[in-house]
């Protein structure tokens, strides 16, 4: 699973070079590295998944989160671009794109009731995500009933991104 990333709200035009840099090396960096450790393995045996944890960035990018929206797109262009390579060696690689999920990482700024009451009202389904509501597209794409699925991105963000 391909599941480094970090997010960093910033306005635009006052992105830093380190702030950049950072995000470049953790959400783009990290997995390239861990996609060539990995696949030669895999694509020996003939058989293998990887699942990249995406966002709802990709589709729906975020005012101040210019940087890592973007790397998640990248990341989301690689999953399309390795799929032909990898897909003849019997390895499919799959991108899961959560919305918001109210994890630790998200927890400071979904903690303040307002906030997270307007966050609720954007998406259709009126509710923040749980990390249970991804467990059964993390199986499908990691497991054989997923078998044929390669390339792909899948959703599950309530919504959001066709609000």
């Amino acid at each position: 699973m391909l599941n480094a990333s970090i997010e960093l709200l910033e306005e635009y035009e006052a992105i830093p070079t380190e702030s950049f840099d950072r995000q470049i090396a953790v959400n783009l960096r990290a997995p390239l590295e861990l996609v060539q450790v990995l696949l030669p393995g895999m694509k020996q045996r003939g058989r293998g998944r990887i699942l990249a944890i995406g966002s709802v960035q990709q589709l729906k990018p975020h005012p101040q989160m210019l940087i890592y929206a973007g790397t998640k797109s990248a990341q989301m262009n690689w999953v399309r671009n390795l799929a032909r390579h990898v897909g003849p060696h019997g390895v499919t690689i799959n991108n899961l794109a959560p919305g918001v999920i109210f994890t630790a990482r998200n927890a400071p700024r979904l903690s303040d009731p307002a906030h997270r009451e307007r966050t609720e009202q954007r998406i259709p389904l009126g509710r923040l995500g749980s990390l249970n509501d991804l467990v059964g597209a993390a199986l499908l794409l990691c497991f054989d009933a997923g078998s044929y699925i390669n390339g792909a991105n899948l959703v599950v963000d309530g919504g959001l991104s066709v609000a």
